[in-house]
């Protein structure tokens, strides 16, 4: 399944969902876009521009007009008045999720194309307790990269409203079968007391693993 496709299954309709391959999406860096990756390596700033491209078609398909996306104090882009929305990316895909703030709170999506944890590097992001939960056949890889992608996508999705930077161990991630996402914050974080419950979503698939968490 395309990336776009394994996406779009995870979002309320509200979302405007643009993705595809970064080489097929590099445009240009817009001047107040461009000091966030002014020292970056070629490929980083291919990440950037594609991932700025696609937030651009999600939001035009909105209604909004072409506009500078420039980075937030805290790195993530700061979006026009009335919307907000996630990118993420890989090696080479990217994808923007864009919403109006009529319709959503926040919203967050990560993309992990790879599988990235060995065993001796799952407790650098993972509990104790979610390692312990982990497959110990073929599938431990991908369930431990779905875990982080789920982490990326709720801090994503939290950050704009709280301001808060959190830790990989700051939030416990459960799987269920059907791809729901049950997320324990561990410490209060603005109005969010210890042990709020979120609930997001996740898939795998040929285009990598997603994760996605909103707020109505």
């Amino acid at each position: 399944m395309l990336l776009g496709a394994l996406l779009r299954a995870l979002l309320p309709g509200c979302v405007a969902l643009r993705a595809g391959a970064i080489a097929a999406h590099v445009g240009p860096i817009w001047p107040e876009e461009a000091a966030r990756v002014a020292r970056a390596a070629d490929g980083r700033r291919a990440e950037f521009a594609a991932g700025r491209s696609l937030a651009r078609q999600a939001l035009a398909d909105l209604g909004a007009a072409p506009c500078a996306l420039p980075s937030s104090p805290g790195g993530a882009p700061a979006w026009p008045a009335g919307y907000l929305g996630s990118i993420t990316h890989s090696r080479d895909q990217a994808a923007a999720a864009v919403a109006r703030q009529t319709d959503l709170r926040a919203l967050g999506i990560d993309l992990e194309s790879g599988l990235r944890f060995k065993p001796g590097m799952e407790r650098l992001v993972l509990l104790p307790a979610e390692i312990a939960a982990l497959p110990t056949d073929d599938g431990r890889a991908r369930a431990a990269t779905l875990r982080f992608c789920a982490k990326e996508a709720f801090y994503k999705m939290q950050y704009p409203l709280t301001g808060q930077r959190l830790g990989f161990h700051d939030a416990q991630v459960d799987l269920h079968p059907d791809g729901s996402i049950r997320l324990t914050l561990l410490p209060a974080v603005a109005g969010w007391p210890a042990g709020q419950v979120f609930t997001g979503h996740s898939a795998a698939g040929d285009a990598g693993n997603v994760a996605a968490f909103w707020l109505d």
